[in-house]
Order: structure tokens, then C-alpha cells, then sequence
């Protein structure tokens, strides 16, 4: 059953005022124009990846441009499709159910069905299956994507305090921040482990919820659930890394630093971060390790990220949108992708293939892919942004004794179902 939500369905009359957007496309003659929305601002860098593409199809022009991310592209994108000129492809990041439920895409069933490179065997699993929804896929995991969780370590301030090796679990982790974070006359100069930082800020809903085996949403009833005791012992447990230092005074550090120059500041001695971290911290002046985080149950665990690319429903070119989607998949293609932009790929036999020797620490995020035994995955929750935010909203506040723990998850998941039935519509 497709899910219309209100929201779209009230755009319904503006769009019927703004599809005069959908203006008339150059095609070179005899050949056929591919349209591509990216959300990077690497157009040039496209057109080269895509180079060897053009060369062996002459009769093919992909044109590469620039489009907004999240809540903005769904707009864009619904706009464009009723108005009846979509794109060809698009480019969306883990989870899209909410633009996948809203029927913006075409069901790719039947050209994955007939293709010998592209399914979800080639991806770890449930990665491939994030992109599907009500039985169908609509979307292929591709262009960036990979590890989110690695465990960052100095291991020079870990040496200056007797420790000789990362944590190896959640309790050491705790033992470790603790002997690193130090003050000097009331001002926080050292932070063992700060638990709103990068990915753990940003995606707690999906990094510290994985770390402890927490799932968020029941799809059958459609409901969120934030407010258990499984979430009631994560909030618990970050807590206590703010009996050391207050949250307040790691507030005021993060408005100073931001992802990446908290570690090279040399204040901040360990966090949780992705791939891309390895080339970020390559000309550090001490030593950096990159490992596994720790986790509840002790295992070797990873979250896995990724975009994806979609074709829009009403495309004019979905069968070569689809050869593209193929091309963009290949060993060869990857190469480029991480050759031009750093950017890794999901795609396991495009991974095994890599020649990453330009950035040797990225070694443990690729090998991870292969060797993990447990993957968490980004939730296929339609409202999934919001999801984030209120969690991390909902961590500052019990962190800074604004409420208690059970009461900011009560407000948040009071505040997200609320927001998931108006998406999904009175029917549910």
C-alpha cells in the first residue's frame, strides 16, 4: 500500500502553479540527455568521473547539476515530478522513506531483475534493502558511502596517562575519559571522550542507539519508541561521562571546535567518526589510531551509511538512467570516485578492489566493511531527521539536568509520532 502523506497532497495546487519550472531541455542531436542532480558541489569532478562513460556510449550525455539536500530536494523533486520533468537521476542519502513512501521514485524491480552486477548480494547486509519499501527497491546504494563508526584515538595523550592501547570496552571507554579529562584552574583543558561530538552529535540516532542494539521504530504499528528502558540505559550511560566534565563546559568547547579540529586541537583525545576522518587526520602531528568502538555486547561492530541514486518517477530516460546507475556501481567507476573526491563506496566487490594506498590509515574503516560481524544500519523511519535531532535535543537537555531522562524521552516521542501520523496520513 503507498502512503500518501497530507503534506504532499496539500502541494498539490502550488505545483500546478510552478510546473512552468519544467522549461525545455537542449539535447545534442542524436544523442540522448541524461539529467543527474547531485548535492555536491563537484560538478567538474563528475564530468570527469563520468568521462569514460561518455566515451564508450557517444550516443549518451550525462548532464551533471547541483541540487539541495534533505527537506529542500523533496521539494524540488515533487515539484518536478508534477510538473511531468523530473530528473533522470538523483542522488539521496540513508534513509529516503519518506520520499520513496510519497511515490517520488520509480519501482527499479524490474531493471535490478535483469542486471547482472546490480542486488543486494554485492552490498552487506540490509544495506541494499534500506532503499525499498512496501516490497519494492527504489533506490541503489552508490557514489558515497561506508563506514560511520570508527573509534578515533591519540595515542599520545592516551600514553601520557599509562594507557596503552584504545578502549576495548563500553566500561573502559568510561575509565578511559575519565583519566584523560583534566583542569587547570577550572578551565577544561583535556577531554578523554566527549559523547555529543561528530557522528555521536549528529547521528546519535544512529550511531549510539547501534552501540547498544537499541531499535527506535516498530514498522507495523508505524510508531516511534524512544522513551524505553533500552533508551532510558544509553541516556544513562552517556550521562555519566558528565559527572567528570559538565555538559556546559563541552558545549562551550564544541562551539569553538567543530568535527575535525577538536582532534587536531589536541584537547579532545578520542571520539567516534567516519571513514573520511583517516585523510582528515593524516598530517597530525602524534599519532592516530583508528579501531573498533566498543560496544554492549563486545563484538566487532560497524554502522553503514550511505547515498543512494534514484530514478524519479516520470523520468524520460529511465533505461539509460539505469545503465548510468550500473557504470557509477563498477570497480572501475569507484576508483575514480575515491581517486577525484576521497569519497568510498558500499559496493563489496568495488571495495575489495580498491587501490587506497594514497590514504593508508582509511585501511581499518575498508577493512571493516568485510570483517565486522554485526552492521547497524540507519532506521527506515520517514520522519528519520527529526528523529536525530530530537534525540540529541533530548540528550542535551537530561545532560544538562533540564529534565530527567524519562521525561525528555517522553517529550520527544510524544513530539515524533505526533509529526509521523500527520506524514503518513489519518488512515494511520
Amino acid at each position: 500500500m503507498k502512503v500518501t502523506s497530507r503534506m504532499y497532497r496539500s502541494t498539490v495546487p502550488l505545483l500546478l502553479l510552478v510546473a512552468a519550472v519544467a522549461g525545455g531541455v537542449a539535447f545534442a542531436q542524436g544523442q540522448q540527455q541524461v539529467e543527474f542532480w547531485i548535492v555536491w558541489d563537484q560538478i567538474g569532478q563528475f564530468r570527469e568521473i563520468l568521462a569514460p562513460f561518455h566515451e564508450a556510449n557517444p550516443d549518451i550525455s550525462v548532464n551533471v547539476s547541483l541540487s539541495p539536500q534533505g527537506v529542500a530536494l523533496r521539494e524540488r523533486l515533487t515539484v518536478a515530478v508534477a510538473g511531468g520533468a523530473p530528473p533522470d537521476l538523483v542522488l539521496v542519502v540513508s534513509p529516503a522513506a519518506d520520499m520513496m513512501m510519497s511515490g517520488l521514485f520509480l519501482e527499479l524491480d524490474e531493471f535490478i531483475a535483469a542486471s547482472e552486477t546490480i542486488g543486494p548480494e554485492a552490498y552487506p547486509p540490509g544495506l541494499f534493502e534500506l532503499f525499498s519499501w512496501d516490497g519494492h527497491q527504489y533506490a541503489v546504494p552508490g557514489i558515497e558511502g561506508g563506514p560511520w563508526s570508527g573509534l578515533v584515538v591519540n595515542e599520545r595523550l592516551l600514553a601520557e596517562v599509562g594507557l596503552v592501547e584504545p578502549p576495548q570496552t563500553l566500561e573502559d571507554l568510561q575509565t578511559y575519559h575519565r583519566r584523560l579529562t583534566r583542569y587547570e584552574d577550572d578551565q577544561l583543558v583535556r577531554i578523554g571522550f566527549s559523547p555529543l561530538n561528530a557522528m555521536t552529535g549528529t547521528y546519535p540516532a544512529d550511531i549510539w542507539t547501534r552501540i547498544f542494539d537499541v531499535s527506535l521504530y516498530d514498522p507495523e504499528t508505524q510508531t516511534i519508541r524512544v522513551n524505553t528502558p533500552e533508551m532510558v540505559a544509553v541516556m544513562e550511560y552517556i550521562q555519566q561521562f558528565y559527572e567528570v566534565m559538565p555538559i556546559n563546559d563541552t558545549e562551550v568547547f564544541h562551539q569553538q571546535y567543530g568535527w575535525f579540529s577538536a582532534m587536531n586541537s589536541n584537547i579532545l583525545a578520542m571520539e567516534i567518526n567516519g571513514y573520511w576522518s583517516a585523510g582528515s587526520y593524516r598530517n597530525h602531528a602524534d599519532p592516530i589510531a583508528f579501531t573498533w568502538v566498543p560496544t554492549v555486547h563486545g563484538d566487532t561492530f560497524m554502522v553503514l551509511g550511505t547515498w543512494a541514486m534514484a530514478i524519479p518517477r516520470g523520468a524520460a530516460h529511465p533505461e539509460t538512467a539505469f545503465k548510468v546507475i550500473e557504470y557509477l556501481s563498477s570497480p572501475a567507476a569507484v576508483q575514480e570516485i575515491f581517486n577525484r573526491l576521497g569519497y568510498l563506496n558500499t559496493n563489496l566487490t568495488a571495495v575489495q578492489n580498491l587501490d587506497w594506498s594514497a590514504v593508508p590509515d582509511i585501511g581499518f574503516f575498508i577493512r571493516s566493511i568485510a570483517e565486522a560481524n554485526r552492521y547497524g544500519l540507519p532506521e527506515n523511519i520517514p520522519n528519520m531527521s527529526n528523529v536525530r535531532s530530537e534525540l540529541t535535543y533530548a540528550m542535551r537537555l537530561a545532560g544538562r539536568r533540564e529534565a530527567t531522562i524519562p521525561e525528555a524521552l517522553a517529550n520527544a516521542e510524544a513530539r515524533l509520532n505526533a509529526q509521523l501520523r500527520e506524514m503518513l496520513g489519518p488512515s494511520n
